[in-house]
């Protein structure tokens, strides 16, 4: 299951003009590497947007993907098949994008927060926005 929210807005007469206005990013159609460096774009909480590049809040390390394969239980629901990381994220950041440090793509998105950093990894999204969108250049091929 991923847990992402669906917008549905019609762009198709001047697509071009909201991505030169707002830009777009590029998922990576296969998931990250253990020990891969990340960083995730924020707005905790709701409010102005911070970027969790670290593990810690010294900013003394690259936050990493620790995980391929990672699983929680949160409020006696069981999630798999996730990624984990060691970025220092905030409440209220879920649905942000995991980036890679090494080509800005993404390679997840944020679900999970606290001690227990974890996301939907971008293989899995990608097949659950190809079903809704097909045949754009977002998806950035390895």
């Amino acid at each position: 299951m991923v847990d992402a929210a669906k917008f549905e807005f019609d762009i198709t007469n001047d697509a071009a003009s909201y991505v030169k206005t707002y830009g777009y990013l590029q998922i990576r159609n296969t998931a990250p590497t253990k020990g891969e460096q990340i960083y995730i774009p924020q707005h905790p909480k709701g409010g102005a947007k911070k970027i969790a590049k670290t593990q810690d809040d010294a900013d003394s390390q690259a936050a990493l993907v620790l995980n391929l394969d990672y699983s929680i239980a949160v409020q006696g629901v069981t999630y798999n098949h996730l990624i984990a990381y060691s970025a220092d994220t905030e409440v209220g950041s879920s649905g942000a994008p995991v980036m890679s440090r090494g080509d800005n793509s993404v390679v997840g998105l944020h679900r999970i927060g606290d001690c227990n950093n974890a996301a939907t990894p971008s293989n899995q999204l990608l097949s659950a926005l190809e079903a809704i969108v097909s045949g754009n250049d977002g998806i950035k091929t390895a």
